[in-house]
């Protein structure tokens, strides 16, 4: 059961980056944070000014023991390009260190994902890579997040890119 609801919020956040369409100016969002990120292969380029955000939430409520972090760099639709990474953990009711979190593929209670988005195509990770996915967190509060990040993402028709970079984004953390 608790596979089954990570893979029910891995599936509403793909489906809350790629849904989001490009919007008239007015209906543009701005996003607060900083973030930059460097990325090589299939897409290569350097992406400043993408902005960073980051909801962070603690449940201890019984039954609901889990911690996740997600940290978006850019908004597709009000960005050309946009990079979601999260991290989750079930069991977790004290939240995430300043340390850094690697993908484990073999881990049933360590969630790490991510997805990237442009305008050419969608990228993740592919589950049984040897690849580094890691995010360091250098700070973690209430209002802020800063850290850096690797990922090497794969695309549904087989193209690869590998995305570094460092953020510091703004947001809010939830505990229940």
């Amino acid at each position: 059961m608790k596979e089954l609801n990570i893979l029910f919020i891995l599936l509403i956040s793909f489906v809350f980056i790629v849904s989001c369409n490009k919007g008239d100016e007015e209906d543009q969002i701005e996003i607060s944070g900083t973030s930059s990120i460097t990325i090589s292969g299939a897409e290569p380029a350097t992406i400043t000014g993408n902005g960073a955000e980051f909801v962070y939430t603690i449940s201890s409520v019984s039954g609901g023991e889990v911690s996740y972090l997600t940290i978006n760099l850019g908004n597709y639709g009000t960005t050309e390009t946009a990079l979601q990474i999260k991290i989750g953990e079930l069991e977790n009711t004290s939240g995430f260190d300043e340390t850094t979190y690697n993908y484990l593929s073999e881990s049933t209670t360590f969630i790490f994902t991510s997805i990237y988005v442009t305008d050419n195509n969608t990228y993740s990770i592919k589950t049984d890579t040897e690849l580094t996915n890691s995010l360091t967190l250098t700070e973690i509060s209430d209002e802020i997040v800063k850290g850096t990040f690797e990922v090497n993402l794969e695309s549904f028709d087989g193209d690869q890119i590998n995305l570094t970079g460092s953020f510091e984004a703004v947001g809010e953390t939830l505990t229940l």
